[in-house]
């Protein structure tokens, strides 16, 4: 009786219907339900999971398995385990075994002689990389109905030392995987070598022997070892010849004959000492039987570096052994190209873009706990386990050292570094709201303090930091960031935001010794250097790649498209999401830009989406009489720039608010909801901008900086306006422009500690705020009207993005961890407050550095029973990271 029933999940696969059973347990015919692709799905009952044997045979084929990349071997896409289960999915065959075949009668010798090829080059793939099967057997190769011979069931498989690797390469080699006990015999008999009926350690050479037992039988229909009894095989196997293929049938091979007697020596030094021996013969004598045409074998798999198979096997080894899932998949041009993915570790969410090392060895991350701590980690190729670096805890945004031997990092306003070896991290400059960084050869890192100003310079160790680049205001640049340098050290690429002329938005060139800047080309992210010559960079979801002379400083031709559904942070204006090794290693993290606003009621029990899925950047907005809802979209996805649009509750339609070709963020409704003020920056910084919701007239400019200026709130009583200016100095800073008497905006709070997100009571005589002043953000409620008339933190353990209800007697805010708190407060003439509550735990959100009037995630709705929540919709909550050796084979794709 099958264990599993249709419709039954494992993980993302839904069961269709049971396959099959053996010892090594059950197989099912699945669907993949994250795109759509049948599997098949082996799995171990969770009743057999404690019998040590079954469950170390059935972990063993999975890591064998998944360490084979060749189109005669059955392709392994993941591993995983559920409710106690161990399960493996690989690609579903259409077909019959060779078993069902040869019910049938024998095989032509053509036929024969095309199959035994096929099986030779998946067993040569299989000893290249140091795996003995085993248990070779017309059970364990399937045809596929285009006649394609796959080699199934590594359960029985050793690990053996591959003959290629150096005596270093050798002591690295994974030793871990389970062996059998000397004097047991595993295999199944009329198909184990005299060696292995001996007891003694099967090789390469064993697999050779089974191959030889299979010849025999394709070509005769029989068993090369056939008596009544098992301890007679055994004997067979050990003395005795396989009768003459002209005893047995009338077609003869003699060729093939001689193939099928050498393989069969009962001493393995006189057998072919290898599958690509075995491989040659066999072409050899492929002319004697026609066209080869239909022969579908390969060559042995080349790879770029006998180390990367040793990365990608510790790789595999890991997924395993530690639950991360993870699968190399076969392409099917240059088998040199290799892909894996790779899971965050336990209980982790990674919530930003990974980051391989310069030597291509491992990948740096930032990962997210349950309790919403963010650290760094690294993840080595060839070792075990991925590495938390300790001193790391806020840590974002970060970026190697030209050596590999440090990774800089921002971290509660600072820019910081720490050792790959360990040790406590060192502050190194003030970066209050941080744009990326750069470190070069010489110790000089590069790095953006500020989203609205240009690129700073400071040496590794610390001191004074200085501008190389300034923002051209009278083109419109309003920002430079995510520097990225060249080969040379000393010019480098980064991102300008260009509003003056929106096709001078995109990627530019810089250098350390002069502050002149060019640009290079449009783009909606920053880009990064890949040898041997081209810049990658994301334009609207996708992956793409343009050639560039790194020694000339010029592009050399066109961008071309590499690579759908590239996923990178969107929210963070020009952010790439890939980055690229020496040495032809790419990560990435794929998936989709989109984002979903979906409400929620005080329990966290979904109600709905307000509509389709989009790019939705922050701040939705709901008007007072909740009838219509402000958001902001980037459309087409993924592009730079967003503009507000309205929603209407009631008929569901929606239209374009903001007409400009900038970018228009961050919607606050006015008191009766007859205009809306935003964030819109035609000339460089953001300012303060209006426009009535009726649709007429333009926006219009209330008030100018050269400094960054974000609305945060419109208050009825007094009527004014509660912004924040981005000063280079104090950092986020709480300004009100009053709207009645002479109209000059006061400074609320601009204290060195940031200040934001303030959002006054709906009585006027109270602001709740966020602070960063005890060294993490949490949530402050004073006196609006009166400043001096008290201050209380109402946040416990950190808080973000404070709501009022509109009555008045509640307060929202946000966790680091994604929690949504409710604080009971009567706000009269008095201000009190109850302890903070949790209502419900968010979806994961999209991870900024700082609290800010861009990092507003949710609304609630005026009574306060329901949230609508951006909800990103990307790579399973950014889960998993994508690695790729030798990326360039991807674009020979493309040619």
């Amino acid at each position: 009786m099958a264990t599993l029933s249709a419709g039954m999940r494992l993980g993302p696969y839904e069961v269709v219907c049971a396959i099959g059973a053996g010892g090594m347990g059950e197989v099912y015919r699945a669907r993949d339900t994250r795109i759509g692709r049948e599997v098949a799905v082996k799995i171990l009952p969770s009743q057999y999971s404690d019998q040590k044997e079954r469950l170390a045979r059935f972990e063993q084929e999975a890591r064998n398995a998944c360490l084979l990349n060749h189109p005669n071997i059955i392709a392994v896409h993941d591993v995983g385990t559920q409710n106690g289960s161990p399960y493996l999915v690989t690609e579903l065959l259409e077909g019959e075994t060779l078993r069902q075949k040869l019910l049938n009668g024998p095989l032509s010798p053509r036929k024969a002689s095309e199959y035994a090829t096929q099986i030779a080059a998946g067993l040569e793939a299989a000893h290249h990389k140091g795996i003995v099967h085993r248990d070779l057997k017309p059970e364990n190769i399937f045809v596929t109905r285009d006649g394609r011979l796959k080699i199934l069931d590594f359960g029985l498989a050793k690990l053996t030392q591959p003959d290629h690797l150096s005596q270093q390469e050798l002591s690295d080699a994974p030793t871990a995987w389970p062996d059998s006990q000397p004097g047991v015999i595993l295999g199944t008999i009329g198909y184990i070598s005299p060696e292995q009926v001996q007891g003694k350690p099967a090789d390469n050479r064993s697999d050779l022997f089974a191959f030889g037992a299979i010849l025999y039988e394709m070509l005769t229909g029989k068993r090369a070892f056939r008596e009544t009894t098992s301890a007679d095989t055994l004997s067979a196997i050990l003395h005795k010849e396989p009768p003459a293929i002209s005893q047995e049938v009338q077609t003869e091979s003699p060729a093939l004959e001689r193939i099928m007697r050498r393989c069969l020596e009962k001493d393995p030094e006189m057998r072919f000492q290898s599958a690509r021996d075995l491989d040659f013969a066999l072409e050899a004598i492929s002319g004697s039987f026609g066209s080869q045409a239909a022969v579908q074998s390969a060559s042995p798999i080349k790879t770029a570096s006998h180390n990367a198979w040793k990365w990608i096997a510790a790789m595999i080894l890991v997924a395993a052994v530690a639950g991360w899932g993870s699968r190399i998949l076969q392409r099917n041009e240059p088998a040199k190209l290799m892909q894996l993915d790779v899971r965050a570790p336990e209980d982790r969410t990674i919530n930003d873009c990974p980051l391989v090392s310069p030597d291509g060895f491992g990948v740096a991350f930032t990962a997210t706990d349950k309790n919403g701590k963010s650290t760094l980690w690294y993840r080595s190729f060839d070792s075990l386990n991925a590495q938390e670096l300790q001193g790391t805890e806020h840590a974002s945004l970060p970026f190697w050292s030209a050596d590999g031997r440090y990774l800089g990092f921002f971290a509660d306003g600072k820019l910081r570094k720490v050792a790959l070896s360990g040790g406590p991290s060192q502050e190194i400059a003030d970066a209050p709201d941080p744009r990326g960084g750069a470190w070069n050869s010489q110790d000089t890192i590069i790095f953006a303090p500020y989203p609205g100003d240009g690129l700073y310079r400071v040496n590794s160790t610390g001191g004074a930091r200085t501008p190389i680049t300034s923002l051209d205001r009278t083109s419109g640049e309003s920002t430079h960031r995510w520097p990225s340098f060249l080969p040379d050290g000393v010019h480098f690429v980064f991102f300008c935001w260009s509003q003056g002329e929106k096709q001078k938005t995109g990627v530019y060139l810089g250098s350390l010794n002069a502050k002149e800047t060019r640009f290079l080309f449009s783009s909606d992210t920053s880009a990064i250097y890949a040898s041997p010559g081209y810049l990658l960079f994301n334009q609207e979801n996708n992956l793409m790649v343009r050639p560039f002379e790194a020694d000339k400083l010029q592009l050399t031709g066109e961008a071309i498209p590499l690579l759908e559904k590239a996923w990178y942070n969107g929210d963070m204006a020009g952010r790439s999401g890939d980055t690229v090794s020496s040495n032809g290693v790419l990560t990435l993290i794929p998936g989709s830009i989109l984002k979903d606003f979906r409400w929620f009621d005080r329990n966290g029990n979904f109600l709905g989406s307000l509509r389709e899925p989009a790019d939705y950047q922050e701040k939705p907005a709901i008007s007072p009489d909740a009838k219509r809802i402000a958001l902001t979209l980037s459309v087409p996805p993924g592009s730079n720039g967003g503009s507000i649009w309205l929603y209407d509750t009631t008929t569901s339609n929606i239209f374009r608010f903001t007409l400009s070709l900038y970018s228009n963020y961050i919607p606050v409704w006015s008191p009766d909801g007859s205009k809306i003020l935003f964030a819109y920056n035609p000339n460089g910084p953001y300012n303060l901008y209006v426009r009535d919701t009726n649709g007429t007239g333009s926006e219009q400019l209330l008030l100018k900086s050269d400094n960054w200026l974000l609305p945060n709130d419109w208050t009825a009583h007094p009527e004014a306006i509660v912004y924040e200016e981005v000063d280079p100095k104090t950092k986020h800073d709480l300004w009100v422009l009053p709207l009645s008497g002479d109209r000059k905006p006061q400074p609320f709070l601009n204290t060195p500690a940031n200040e934001a997100q303030g959002q006054v009571s709906p009585d006027g005589n109270w602001i709740a705020y966020c602070s960063d002043e005890s060294g993490q953000p949490e949530i402050y409620v004073q006196s609006f009207l009166k400043k001096t008339e008290g201050k209380w933190q109402v946040s416990v353990n950190g808080g973000t993005t404070p709501k009022w209800r509109k009555d008045g007697e509640e307060l929202f805010y946000l966790t680091s961890d994604g929690k949504v708190m409710s604080v009971e407060v009567k706000s009269g003439a008095s201000f009190t407050f109850g302890a903070p509550k949790m209502l419900f735990r968010t979806p994961p959100l999209v991870a900024v550095p700082w609290a800010s009037a861009f990092s507003d995630e949710y609304e609630p709705s005026p009574d306060g029973q329901k949230f609508l929540i951006r909800t990103p919709l990307s790579n399973s909550e950014f889960r998993s990271i994508t690695v790729i050796f030798n990326w360039s084979a991807l674009l020979e794709k493309k040619k």
